[in-house]
């Protein structure tokens, strides 16, 4: 009976384990390419950066391949959606068609 229960046990940790780890956001992190950098929070907050100018703002995942960020712009709440994949260290966006491609920074 002990090794039924302990079986188990170790059947609903592993899996509690990999449900933890699937959660994790594959978009979290920093991205750079030629035009700037991304950073990506847990927390849903975003940094933009472009040269020495930095931009504060939060994002949502509204799905698997959407990414919507607001960023305040001076005092004006600017909102967009992207689509998006990850594929290793490559960030590849979409608005509208216009694809972009950037790189994680490690």
């Amino acid at each position: 009976m002990k090794n039924i229960l302990a079986s188990l046990f170790a059947a609903v940790l592993c899996l509690s384990l990999l449900a933890g780890c699937s959660s994790k956001k594959p978009i979290v992190g920093k991205w750079k390419s030629d035009k700037g950098q991304l950073e990506f929070q847990d927390d849903g907050k975003l940094v933009a950066s472009m040269g020495s100018m930095t931009i504060n703002g939060t994002y949502t995942l509204p799905d698997d391949t959407h990414f919507k960020m607001s960023l305040d712009l001076g005092g004006k709440k600017e909102e967009k959606t992207f689509g998006y994949t990850v594929s290793g260290d490559t960030l590849t966006t979409d608005e509208d068609g216009k694809k972009d491609t950037m790189t994680r920074v490690k």
